[in-house]
Formats: structure tokens, C-alpha cells, sequence
């Protein structure tokens, strides 16, 4: 599985907040800039689709248990690597009966696409370890990666899987100006009104990275420093000066090592 070590994302304006809606022409003209930006790949925001979720509201909008979210995501989690990988998938779950299943195309990758599972709690991050490929944060400062991440590498060792083949990767707020002192009050309120922070986790505003590139540069080394491998930038207000700056000022000094 290809390693992750100091490659560089960029999250996708696809989440907009009513009454305002996602622009698709726009968004693919974005993916295209993003790749002459030399941003390796694209990562976009969903509640429904990717992952167990943690908004309660959103599965009792679409029927769905919230307390056996957990138990689908796993059994989920089978059925596809069975469709990635087998040629027909077929049987009775707990949730669903296919009598004859298939996908295709199948996946580039071998044996399937790595699955980074996000979350908070030991078992999600057991989940990461064991039944996923590795970890994807949610604006974490280092030192609450750092405590996760050794959670993770003990689980998939005791799950008789090698740590040190896991993936990760850190979503993180940025907001590049001429001091933090400059930014921090429109970052903090962005934050603030456009992002929420499960309150049992250790995900918070303050693990923005902002002040000047230099600045930037130094903070989201210490992230590198505690075993990061790719980081996901969220950029302010998703502000074209602003990724500019990250593709041209920011990157190539932490691909220095």
C-alpha cells in the first residue's frame, strides 16, 4: 500500500450552508486548479455516505438506528471490500439480502482502495486499525494526535496487524496572513460558525494554523514531528489567494525534510 508520508490534500467546498448550494460546474473547475496547484487529491465533506456519523438528527432523518450506526458501519465496511474484490457477492445480512451482487468496474488499486476511517472513541479507532487501513483526524492539535495515534498502532498490534503499515491523515484548518494576530479573529469566527466539534472529542478550532508562512510552516511541522503523514489543508474561506499561498509557500518547505 503506497505510503501517505508528507502528501498534501486539499478539502473541497462541496458542503454549503442553506440557502446557498453546492455550484458542480464550479467544483470541478476547482478539482482541475487544485491539480495545476500540484494538491495530489481532492477531499470532500459528507454526513451520510462515508462514515458512522455522530449527528443524530441526520439518521433519524433517514430512518436509520443511531445507536446500531457502529454495527452497520461495520458490516458495511465486509460487504464492500467483498465487492471490490470478489466477481459476485451474494447472501443474507442483517440489513440486506443479495441474491446475486456485483461492481464493476473493480478498483485500480489493490486489493481495494485504503479505507481511513475517521472518529474519536477507542472503538472507532480500534475500527480504524483493525478493519480499516488507518486514520483520518478532524482538526486535532499534535499532542491529541499523538495520544490517538499510539492508541491505534497498539490496537492493529494486538489485532495481529504490522502498525507501521497504517495511514493517516490530518485535516487542518489554515489561515495565512502578516501575523496570527492579523487572522486569528476571522479565522476563530469562521470556525465558530461554519465547523462543528464533537463535544466528547479532543477536535477543536484550535489546532488552526495560521500567522505568516513561516509561521504556518513551523506549526504544522510539529504535526509531522508526532507521526502525521498527509495533511488535508482547509483553507480559509476556501480563498484562492489563500491556497496559492499553501501550494507555493507552504508545501514545498514541508516537503524539505
Amino acid at each position: 500500500m503506497a505510503s501517505l508520508d508528507r502528501t498534501f490534500g486539499i478539502a473541497v467546498p462541496n458542503f454549503t450552508a442553506y440557502p446557498q448550494m453546492p455550484d458542480v460546474k464550479a467544483l470541478v473547475e476547482y478539482g482541475v486548479r487544485m491539480e495545476h496547484l500540484g494538491f495530489d487529491s481532492l477531499w470532500v465533506w459528507d454526513h451520510i455516505l462515508l462514515g458512522v456519523g455522530w449527528y443524530r438528527r441526520e439518521f433519524n432523518a433517514i430512518g436509520v438506528p443511531f445507536e446500531q450506526r457502529g454495527k452497520i458501519m461495520d458490516e458495511n465496511l465486509d460487504i464492500l471490500k467483498r465487492f471490490w474484490t470478489e466477481h459476485t457477492v451474494s447472501g443474507k445480512f442483517s440489513r440486506y439480502d443479495i441474491p446475486a451482487g456485483v461492481m464493476y468496474p473493480k478498483p485500480v488499486q489493490k486489493p481495494y482502495p485504503p479505507i481511513l476511517i475517521g472518529g474519536y472513541v477507542d472503538r472507532v479507532l480500534k475500527r480504524a486499525a483493525v478493519s480499516g487501513d488507518g486514520w483520518l483526524t478532524y482538526f486535532y492539535r499534535p499532542e491529541s494526535f499523538a495520544k490517538s495515534w499510539s492508541k491505534i498502532r497498539g490496537f492493529a498490534k494486538e489485532g495481529g496487524k504490522d502498525p507501521d503499515k497504517l495511514l493517516n491523515a490530518a485535516q487542518l484548518p489554515i489561515y495565512i496572513g502578516k501575523s496570527r494576530q492579523a487572522v486569528e479573529s476571522a479565522m476563530m469566527e469562521w470556525l465558530s460558525k461554519e465547523w462543528d466539534f464533537a463535544a466528547w472529542s479532543e477536535s477543536t478550532k484550535d489546532s488552526a494554523v495560521m500567522g505568516t508562512a513561516e509561521e504556518c510552516v513551523e506549526q504544522l511541522k510539529a504535526h509531522l514531528a508526532v507521526g502525521t503523514q498527509k495533511i488535508i489543508f482547509v483553507p480559509y474561506k476556501y480563498e484562492m489567494e489563500q491556497i496559492e499561498s499553501i501550494a507555493r509557500e507552504i508545501i514545498p518547505r514541508l516537503k524539505a525534510k
